[in-house]
């Protein structure tokens, strides 16, 4: 008896901190665009295994994802390019509509080149940021059509990691109905 009343407070406290830590949490800093030389991209992942990126090295496999593209060359790319403001409609549309494990999604910074979500867990209250960059191809045509894309949890927690890249396969699925596909895979 005594164990069964002392481990809803143990929990209980465990949450309250967890709930404690993400719900005061604020922005992390480094969010948005970075300029590495003449490179514009998105920021690296921190240390911690919750924050995948497609600007990490493609031999971190703890962090890296591969890009996307909305025009692929054996696909509409040649048929019927999509612009990339028609790119990005298609993003909100899936983020708005792509249920995500219950996430509530906030879309905080809309650009023509840059989206910022935070998604919201719907138990914990704890938020993810993912951000998307329509990255500019370095010949100057519109060929590439590629979408860098970094995920991260503001807290640590247990399977944050597997969240991540749940969602990013979630959203690449969605996308992929629209004519979209990973870089490379």
């Amino acid at each position: 008896m005594l164990n069964g009343t002392l481990t809803p407070l143990v929990l209980g406290g465990l949450f309250d901190g967890v709930l404690g830590a993400g719900g005061s949490q604020e922005r992390p800093q480094g969010l948005g665009l970075h300029q590495y030389g003449d490179i514009i991209t998105l920021g690296l992942c921190p240390p911690a295994p919750n924050c995948v990126s497609t600007a990490e090295d493609l031999n971190d496999d703890s962090h890296f994802v591969p890009p996307w593209t909305y025009n692929p060359q054996e696909g509409r790319g040649i048929r019927n390019p999509a612009t990339q403001e028609q790119a990005m409609e298609e993003l909100v549309d899936v983020i708005q509509n792509t249920d995500c494990d219950g996430y509530e999604t906030n879309i905080v910074t809309k650009l023509s080149d840059y989206l910022y979500v935070e998604y919201k867990s719907p138990r914990l209250g704890l938020v993810d940021d993912v951000e998307f960059f329509f990255a500019p191809d370095p010949s100057g045509s519109s060929s590439l059509a590629r979408v860098d894309y970094r995920t991260s949890g503001r807290v640590d927690a247990p399977k944050s990691a597997e969240t991540q890249r749940k969602r990013i396969k979630t959203l690449r699925l969605a996308l992929q109905k629209k004519g979209w596909k990973s870089v490379g895979f």
